[in-house]
């Protein structure tokens, strides 16, 4: 019988209901946006990617601040553990020489010799 007939809301009813939803709503973009800011700060203390944690943190945010830091740790930690195995990857293929990948090998033997190759004035005549 409701579904067929509601209950008709007086006016004044209607304004209580819609400020009282303005007021819900405003209190969650309210508590949205500090939990953003936290999150935020915890990003930069934590040293994520400045980039990534300004695009993407909303993704990250859950229903209170132990939550969203929570997920943040394990962000954290996965990206770090991708970032480590890239870098083992790197050792693996060079070994532990850095200079390995590298094409060619350097013929300057002293900061001298470097400095003395590339004077341009010894090339020009001694402008």
């Amino acid at each position: 019988m409701k579904k067929r007939n509601p209950v008709e809301e007086t006016p004044e009813q209607k304004r209580i209901r819609e400020l009282e939803e303005k007021i819900a709503n405003g209190e969650k973009a309210t508590k949205r946006a500090e939990l953003k800011n936290k999150a935020m700060a915890y990003a930069t203390d934590n040293k994520l990617p400045a980039q990534f944690a300004s695009k993407y943190i909303e993704r990250f945010l859950g229903d209170d601040e132990s939550t969203t830091t929570a997920t943040l740790a394990e962000l954290k930690t996965d990206l770090d553990g991708l970032i480590n195995e890239g870098v083992n990857s790197k050792f693996k293929e060079n070994g532990r020489d850095v200079n390995s990948g590298a094409s060619g090998t350097s013929t300057v033997k002293s900061i001298q010799d470097m400095a003395a190759t590339h004077n341009i004035r010894n090339q020009q005549g001694g402008n």
